[in-house]
C-alpha cells in the first residue's frame, strides 16, 4: 500500500505499467523478507504456544522449500527493481528487508 500511495502522490508521471510493475516486485520484496523471517525464527517458533503449530516448526513444510522459495523471490525481485525500475529503488528494497529481518 504505501508503495502504490507513493505513485500515486509522485511529482512526476509515472508510466501506468512501469508502476504496477513496481508495486508487484515490493510485494515480491515483502514477501521474501517475510518468508526468510519464517526460516530464520523456526526454531524460536517451536517453543512458542502461538506459533509452534505454522508450517514450519510443525515440521509440515521442509526449511529448505521456505528458504528456497525466500531467495527466489529476493533474487528475482530485487535485480528486477534495479535493471526494470531503477538502482535506488532495488536498494531500497533491499535495505527494507534487511531492516526487517533483523528489526523483526
Amino acid at each position: 500500500m504505501t508503495a502504490l500511495i507513493g505513485l500515486i502522490l509522485a511529482p512526476e508521471n509515472i508510466n501506468f505499467f512501469k508502476g504496477l510493475l513496481a508495486v508487484f516486485l515490493t510485494l515480491l520484496v515483502v514477501m521474501g523478507a517475510c518468508a526468510f523471517n519464517c526460516y530464520l525464527e523456526c526454531d524460536v517458533d517451536k517453543k512458542m504456544s502461538r506459533t509452534r503449530d505454522r508450517a514450519l516448526p510443525s515440521g509440515r513444510l521442509n526449511p529448505k522449500v521456505a528458504l528456497g522459495f525466500s531467495l527466489f523471490l529476493l533474487g528475482t525481485s530485487l535485480p528486477s527493481r534495479y535493471f526494470i525500475i531503477n538502482p535506488l529503488t532495488a536498494v531500497l528494497g533491499l535495505s527494507a528487508g534487511v531492516l526487517y529481518l533483523f528489526a523483526y
